[in-house]
C-alpha cells in the first residue's frame, strides 16, 4: 500500500474530529481536571480549545491513518504535535494580547501541564479519543484508496 495525499475534503473531516476531542478533551479538564475548574470555567474555554484542535488537526492530518508501526509513531507524533499548536492556538483566542503573543501561546502549553499532572483520567481520554482518531482516519484513507 502507497501513501496516499489526503484530499482536503478528507483533512477537514479529520480537522473536525480533531475539533471534537479537543472539545470532551477540554471539559474533561475542567470537570476532572483539579485546580482547572477554577481557573478556565467558561464557555469560551471549551470553544477556544474546539477551534484551537480542529485548525491544528487540519495542519496535523496527514499525521494519522497511516498503516502499520510507523503509522502508530506518525499517529502519535501528530497527537502531540496537534495538541501542542492547538491549545496554544486555542490560549491565543481566550486572552488576546497584541504585544505577548508568544506568552499566550505558551499559556496552553501550561494548561495542559496542570491538567496532565492533576487529572490522569483526561489525559487517558485524550489518548482513547486520538487513538480512536487515528483509527477512523485509517477507514477514510482506505475508502480514499478503493473509491473510483
Amino acid at each position: 500500500m502507497t501513501h496516499q495525499n489526503l484530499s482536503n475534503q478528507t483533512r477537514l473531516c479529520i480537522a473536525a474530529l480533531t475539533g471534537l476531542v479537543g472539545l470532551v478533551t477540554a471539559f474533561a479538564m475542567t470537570e476532572l481536571g483539579g485546580n482547572l475548574r477554577h481557573m478556565l470555567p467558561d464557555t469560551g474555554f471549551h470553544l477556544a480549545a474546539m477551534i484551537g484542535a480542529g485548525v491544528a488537526g487540519f495542519v496535523f492530518a496527514d499525521g494519522f491513518g497511516r498503516p502499520g508501526g510507523k503509522g502508530m509513531l506518525w499517529a502519535a507524533l501528530s497527537a502531540i504535535g496537534a495538541t501542542l499548536a492547538g491549545s496554544g492556538l486555542g490560549a491565543m483566542l481566550i486572552l488576546p494580547l497584541p504585544h505577548a503573543q508568544m506568552g499566550v501561546f505558551v499559556f496552553g502549553w501550561v494548561t495542559l501541564a496542570e491538567a496532565a499532572t492533576h487529572s490522569f483520567l483526561s489525559v487517558k481520554l485524550w489518548v482513547a479519543a486520538m487513538v480512536m482518531l487515528h483509527l477512523a482516519t485509517a477507514k477514510l484513507r482506505h475508502q480514499a484508496e478503493i473509491s473510483p
